[in-house]
């Protein structure tokens, strides 16, 4: 009805991308030594207990590390080379807190570290680094590892790092064997914020896994194109009620005629929690179309509570005084909802809103 407006993979190592030569800032000035540090035999019982038994004392000496600062770096380096994998593992999470470039160097190279959990807390540690140069060993990481888990931590790290350069590079994600990588993939490719990640979130949206549909509604929702609006109507029809959801929030920062014909549609799902989105939806988009508000008026007599209660909510935003016997007759439904209270209490405020419209306009 249309409304008018009145697989397993061989492991890689990584190599460290090249680092360009820096340019003299100008002639005849003198450039600062750098800073030299050196490892500090004092901090070494503190690396000894990153590969305590006992997590507590693990996480207290990570801790006492971290807060050394910059001069615990040059021992940390040194421990990111000890045999015993949990000292790398530990030690990879301290160099992502305490940061500098020669941390994103050591951990660029941990990421084909032989153990699966130091490669993990390493490519954490450049996720929350977030350094550009750590990109194109990250994309290694995601297409290459053989370990999941890895390569969705590598997916999130390339997110972080922000710009239109982080896409192309996650795009070999979306066609990941694992739902969990593409999952993160979704995610990591709202975090760019860029144009570009757009399409292939579009189509994630057709992803065989409905976990990873909806990580693309919610992406698409982050980045808030118009562009999206189409595929995410047609996501309004997936079998899946969560898709559905899902679809109808990200629609939601969108506006215009096209996406309230969208949500108007939803209010005749067969999922409850479709429709009082949908409701919610239009209370915030729809004024001015007398179609949305009859809808509305439907739906407060819904089977379901929820659904009752967000469009009498709706209808006290859109101020259309033609709700008001029902949203009065409403009060009287003492049914609780799971986010809203109590049906009646909802009807009551939305009947004084309209009540307070309708005398401003006699005034």
């Amino acid at each position: 009805m249309a409304i008018e407006r009145n697989a397993a993979r061989p492991a890689v190592p990584v190599p460290p991308p090249p680092v360009p030569a820096r340019r003299s800032s100008g002639q005849g000035r003198r450039r600062s030594a750098p800073e030299t540090l050196v490892p500090d035999p004092a901090l070494e019982p503190l690396v000894a207990r990153l590969g305590s038994a006992n997590a507590e004392d693990r996480w207290r000496a990570a801790q006492a590390l971290a807060s050394v600062g910059r001069a615990a770096v040059p021992t940390l380096l040194l421990a990111l080379q000890h045999s015993d994998p949990y000292v790398r593992r530990h030690t990879a999470e301290v160099l992502g807190r305490v940061g500098g470039d020669e941390a994103t160097e050591a951990l660029i190279i941990r990421l084909g570290d032989p153990s699966a959990t130091v490669r993990e807390r390493a490519a954490e540690a450049l996720s929350a680094l977030a350094r550009p140069e750590a990109r194109y060993a990250l994309q290694i990481v995601l297409v290459a590892d053989t370990v999941v888990t890895v390569r969705a931590l590598a997916a999130e790290a390339l997110g972080r790092i922000k710009g239109k350069s982080s896409v192309v590079p996650l795009v070999a994600g979306t066609r990941d064997a694992s739902p969990c990588v593409r999952w993160s993939v979704a995610a990591a490719l709202a975090n760019t914020q860029s144009r570009r990640a757009v399409r292939p979130l579009i189509e994630l949206l057709s992803d065989p896994d409905e976990g990873v549909r909806c990580a693309a509604a919610n992406a698409l929702a982050r980045l808030g194109s118009r562009r999206a609006a189409e595929p995410l109507a047609a996501a309004m029809r997936d079998p899946d009620r969560n898709v559905r959801w899902h679809a109808v929030d990200a629609l939601s920062v969108l506006h215009g005629p096209q996406v309230v014909q969208i949500f108007f549609s939803a209010l005749d799902d067969d999922d409850p929690g479709v429709r009082w989105r949908a409701a919610s939806a239009l209370g915030a988009t729809a004024r001015g179309y007398p179609a949305v508000v009859d809808g509305l008026i439907g739906l407060l007599g819904d089977t379901d509570a929820n659904v009752r209660a967000h469009a009498a909510e709706a209808l006290g935003k859109l101020r259309d005084p033609r709700a008001l016997p029902r949203l009065r007759d409403l009060q009287k439904d003492s049914e609780q909802t799971r986010f809203l209270g109590k049906v009646s209490d909802v009807a009551w405020v939305a009947a004084h809103k309209l009540e307070r419209a309708v005398r401003r306009q006699r005034a």
